[in-house]
């Protein structure tokens, strides 16, 4: 997921006062190589010439200047992968997983052999004769943009795929295909032949749900379809058949080695009582379904035994479920650590029932999480769900959490009947501590920093003085990167992405009344922005939240500042 940059430079342009009571290092260029390889390394030692703050988790004893307040213990994953549990009031550093290698991937479309769920939109369809093993369908257009259209589930946001086979039957009108909600309006011209031809789409989803499919523009004309597939990312990947009736795990991702960065979260609540104990009577076991004590399995956090859940005798209609008693409409998301008999699949299934998301078992604990838009306060929560779908014969499951939001946060247990609430990271430095690092006339801050969310408002970091007066701030604002100077100067720089390591930089001179920033190596322009009142009664850093506790949910890999300016960034 992370894009490395090469060039981040930043070059010590003028040398600190002597009422600093710090010494001028000289001209180097402390980004200009990979940041990755470069701050995770020893290469920077004797370099760098010492910065006078360097915030990195990989060395915990450099976070022992933050002040740390969080009202109750909160969870994190070390560095072994295992769940484990921070006291109140510390920072956490969670061993994250690393950069994506190889991404999640589902068949989106429910059934691939037309069977249920397709629509017909002024036309008519019947069986083909099929291509390459897999059925087809010939669609006629009953009137002019005739269209048979599957209701894809997707997320708003992401990009997809469409794939799928076609050849002309009769006619030479325009065909297009229908992505509605997509960024190139409702639909795309294709170009077919006679001939058997895969036509590839892509599109970014701005809907909950796609009506994905070919449209005929001339009344009378005929094509056939087969193999259709919607799928995430940019890229067709080989036809996966699909009868579901819910998306279908493709491949699940790849990670590279785990990453220590500072955790830091907004407030969240696990709306299950029984997060864990799956035998209590709260949850709802249909037909039979049992929890099996004689046989346990160590948890994610690597103490708690977990009973295995005989989902299936017969296969079909097992469910474990929640009673309907979700407190409000709005946007929710469902997480849970599952673990089964690789290959097999459970149908985890939310809201009204009609959003369900198919998951393919690889053999090891894995954190599902699947967003979820809830109707009515009746919706349902049924984290297995094999009524109509799904092949597996047993199940582990641990760490149930249903929250608020469209991002599960880390885990929340929830062990005795009760919904439990985790309280904010709130990360400051400040009286001595942070005049031991800050220099008022001139400075310059670097950080790496991963967000969960771009939609709101919030800060990745800012030194104030405590109040809305005087300030410059790291900024994510409708998901778009900012830096901002008390208000009176605003740099908008690139799109903020989910789960990418971004690299900030800015650097200030009160002197000569100049202010610099790049964003993952992009200069502010201009460069440098002058005529800048720089505020000069700053007392405090708040690290992922601004003066008045407003908290990001993301990650902090790296917080560095040198008390000079920078006159390359």
């Amino acid at each position: 997921m992370s894009r490395l940059i090469d060039q981040v430079g930043l070059t010590a342009g003028v040398g600190l006062t002597d009422r600093a009571g710090l010494y001028k290092f000289g001209t180097f260029d402390p980004l200009s190589l990979n940041p990755y390889a470069y701050f995770d390394g020893e290469s920077y030692k004797g370099t760098l010439e010492n910065p006078t703050l360097d915030l990195d988790p990989s060395d915990p004893d450099t976070l022992d200047v933050i002040t740390a307040t969080r009202a109750g213990v909160a969870t994190y994953t070390d560095a072994d992968g295992l769940i484990q549990s921070a006291v109140q009031d510390t920072v956490r550093v969670d061993y994250t997983q690393g950069a994506e290698l190889t991404p999640t991937v589902s068949q989106r479309v429910g059934y691939t052999d037309f069977s249920s769920g397709w629509i017909n939109n002024g036309s008519s369809d019947v069986a083909g004769s099929g291509y390459s093993g897999e059925p087809s369908v010939v669609i006629t257009g009953t009137n002019n943009n005739s269209s048979l259209y599957f209701n894809c589930p997707a997320v708003v946001g992401q990009e997809y795929i469409i794939s799928m086979y076609i050849r002309r039957v009769s006619g030479t009108g325009t065909i297009r295909m229908r992505h509605v909600g997509a960024v190139e309006g409702v639909a795309t011209d294709v170009t077919i032949t006679n001939d058997w031809s895969r036509v590839e789409v892509p599109f970014t989803a701005n809907s909950t749900s796609i009506p994905v499919g070919p449209q005929i523009q001339v009344s009378g004309e005929s094509i056939e379809i087969s193999q259709p597939q919607v799928e995430e990312g940019t890229t067709a990947t080989d036809f996966v058949a699909n009868t579901t009736g819910s998306p279908l795990w493709i491949a699940s991702p790849t990670f590279g080695p785990r990453v220590p960065m500072v955790l830091i979260e907004p407030s969240a609540e696990n709306l299950l009582p029984y997060s864990e104990d799956f035998s209590n009577a709260w949850w709802n076991k249909l037909n039979s379904l049992t929890i099996d004590s004689s046989s346990q399995i160590l948890a994610p956090d690597g103490v708690t035994l977990v009973s295995k859940i005989n989902v299936n005798s017969g296969r079909l209609n097992k469910d474990l479920s929640v009673p309907s008693t979700l407190p409000a409409t709005g946007d929710y998301t469902f997480s849970a650590y599952y673990k089964g008999i690789a290959g097999e699949t459970v149908l985890i299934k939310l809201g009204s029932g009609t959003q369900s998301f198919s998951v393919t078992l690889d053999g090891t604990w894995q954190r599902i999480e699947v967003p979820v838009n809830y109707a009515s306060s009746s919706g349902i929560v049924n984290p297995i769900d094999n009524r109509s779908s799904g092949t597996a014969t047993e199940v582990y499951l641990w760490g149930a959490q249903l929250e608020t939001g469209s991002v599960a946060t880390s885990y929340i247990p929830a062990l005795s009947g009760s919904t439990v609430t985790r309280a904010k990271d709130l990360l400051i430095i400040d009286g001595s501590d942070f005049t031991d690092f800050y220099n008022q006339s001139e400075g310059t801050f670097y950080q790496e920093v991963s967000t969960k969310r771009i939609t709101e408002t919030t800060r990745y970091l800012s030194v104030n003085d405590n109040t809305n007066n005087s300030w410059m701030d790291f900024i994510r604002s409708a998901g778009t990167h900012r830096v901002v100077v008390e208000g009176q100067t605003e740099k908008s720089f690139s799109t903020a992405v989910v789960g990418q390591i971004h690299l900030l930089a800015m650097s200030h001179d009160s002197s000569a009344s100049e202010f610099r920033a790049s964003v993952d190596g992009v200069d502010s322009s201009p460069n440098p922005i002058t005529g800048v009142t720089i505020p000069t009664n700053l007392t405090k850093l708040n690290i992922g939240s601004r003066y008045n506790g407003t908290v990001m949910c993301g990650h902090i890999k790296r917080v560095l500042f040198w008390p000079y300016s920078s006159e390359n960034l």
